[in-house]
């Protein structure tokens, strides 16, 4: 084993009125041999369905809609939502020696060690 990767849950709150999911979480990835900190990052991220609903009513598509996004938000699946974040947060780590980019990604950069955004 060369690498483990922790994540910390700071914060998970649904705040269904609002039709959207917070989570604050941390990632770190230490080496296996030496305890090194090889990547760490923490995002405050925003999750929220977006319904559209078209009944040929202004006011009737804002109800309709604001109901289907509280219905949603109530409904969603923890896992849905931590894969939204695992995604979003470790894709643009290095891929190291077992991956296809392996010696030509050395020159990309990673996102910010600490980020916010609104996921949907």
């Amino acid at each position: 084993m060369d690498a483990v990767l922790f994540t910390t849950i700071h914060e998970w709150s649904k705040m269904t009125v609002a039709a959207q999911i917070r989570i604050v979480v941390e990632y770190t990835l230490k080496s296996a041999k030496t305890d090194e900190i090889l990547f760490a990052r923490t995002g405050d991220i925003i999750y929220s369905p977006q319904a559209n609903s078209n009944t040929g009513s202004i006011l009737g598509d804002i109800l309709s809609n604001a109901l289907s996004n509280m219905v949603t938000t109530a409904m969603t699946k923890e896992i849905e939502i931590g894969r939204k974040c695992n995604v979003y947060t470790l894709g643009d780590i290095p891929t190291g020696k077992y991956g296809p980019s392996w010696g030509m990604d050395g020159n990309t950069s990673a996102g910010k060690e600490s980020f916010s955004i609104r996921l949907k």
